[in-house]
């Protein structure tokens, strides 16, 4: 299913069941039965009303994160992607959409782009000298975000913190990125090394944003 030459991150998600080509989303859908839609395409649209429903019946959570920007670009909307999986949808979009309400709960849309990593990778790349940021540092990032989850936003069935939150989040962000350059030996600041209370120290610490 895969064809030319792939990064080596992306080579353990190949499968190599088949060497059939597919004409259309729904077939590759019918297929592979995934658990996820990413969309990058930027095509409105790109993610029609009868693929929805199918990953819908797929999956008890269906994740579908249609990414492309502005959300004229978007392939799936928020509105469209709740109705059509009854609402059971893991929704994250590269623009915001507002929040709505569905069956007399208020949902809450994901954002799906580095808004809320960005701040704390540079914080923490400061903080600690790092003289580069490396792959373990931006995964670092991405987990310091997962754990930024308060419960209740958990309750309210977000994925991602909310943005009035964005200097708490920005402080464990960075944490973990300080960590993460300090494993990888590009960390200059010595005083941060081993601190066991290092989220009380960058949250003290003046962050701009």
């Amino acid at each position: 299913m895969v064809a030319g030459k792939l990064a080596s991150h992306k080579k353990y998600f190949i499968r190599n069941d088949t060497t059939s080509e597919f004409a259309s989303l729904a077939e590759v859908v019918e297929h592979v039965k995934p658990t996820a839609l990413v969309g990058l395409s930027t095509t409105f649209g790109a993610f029609p009303e009868p693929v929805v429903r199918r990953m819908a019946s797929l999956n008890t959570a269906p994740i579908i994160f249609p990414l492309s920007n502005p959300t004229s670009k978007c392939e799936l909307s928020f509105s469209d992607a709740l109705t059509w999986t009854d609402g059971k949808v893991l929704f994250a979009s590269g623009s915001p959409y507002p929040s709505m309400e569905y069956r007399g709960t208020m949902r809450e849309p994901g954002q799906g782009n580095n808004f809320l990593v960005f701040p704390g990778i540079g914080f923490g790349a400061l903080a600690c000298g790092a003289t580069k940021v490396t792959d373990q540092m931006i995964t670092a990032s991405a987990l310091g975000l997962s754990e930024s989850l308060t419960q209740q936003e958990k309750e309210a069935g977000l994925l991602y913190p909310r943005l009035e939150r964005i200097r708490e989040v920005s402080a464990s962000v960075a944490a973990r990125v300080v960590k993460a350059a300090q494993q990888g030996q590009v960390d200059t600041v010595v005083r941060l090394r081993g601190m066991s209370k290092l989220l009380t120290s960058l949250r003290g610490t003046t962050l701009m944003i």
